[in-house]
């Protein structure tokens, strides 16, 4: 009985060394994924200052969080607001009013409270108990949840919000002609 060895040879050779360059591709590259930030030194700081401003808009989906164990809405509020290089950084921050583990609680309805009174602007996410997509709700269901979000949102801020961003950036025709 004869047994077959493994090829080898010059092709056998070029795929393990194509494979250990890959390896090696990749390990690099993540590498620089890890790398420690630049430290905030004082000087550093000042350097940061003398910049011209960069303007960007942040905006927040799906909040705010109802935990009480730990909470990431309050740890972005408290990170806004205590930013070592430009304190009080404002965002929009577009909420689920109708989710109980969301704006539909008494923790969440406080951090949008908060939200507003450090002068976030709050947008239209969802009032629907979970973040439905809202082609799947009917069109009396979808008018009952932009009614009814938009009027608690209405009743912490003082005015009508005019921002909505759908649940997946999902819309169409329908929704879309709802919106407005």
């Amino acid at each position: 009985m004869r047994f077959s060895r493994p090829a080898t040879g010059f092709p056998t050779v070029i795929k393990f060394v194509l494979k250990a360059f890959c390896v090696l591709a990749i390990a690099a590259s993540l590498s620089a994924c890890i790398s420690a930030p630049i430290p905030l030194t004082a000087k550093t700081a000042a350097q940061l200052q003398q910049q011209p401003p960069v303007r960007f808009l942040l905006t927040f989906d799906d909040g705010p969080s109802a935990s009480t164990f730990y909470n990431p809405s309050i740890t972005v509020l408290d990170s806004l607001a205590d930013n070592p290089l430009q304190p009080g950084i404002k965002a929009v921050f577009f909420v689920q009013t109708g989710a109980t583990g969301a704006g539909n609680s008494d923790q969440g309805r406080a951090i949008m409270h908060r939200q507003h009174e450090e002068g976030h602007l709050l947008g239209f996410h969802t009032a629907t108990p979970h973040h439905t997509n809202q082609r799947s709700l009917s069109d009396e269901e979808l008018e009952q949840s932009l009614t009814q979000g938009c009027a608690i949102i209405a009743s912490i801020t003082g005015v009508p919000t005019t921002l909505l961003r759908p649940p997946f950036w999902n819309y169409d025709k329908r929704t879309f002609s709802a919106y407005q």
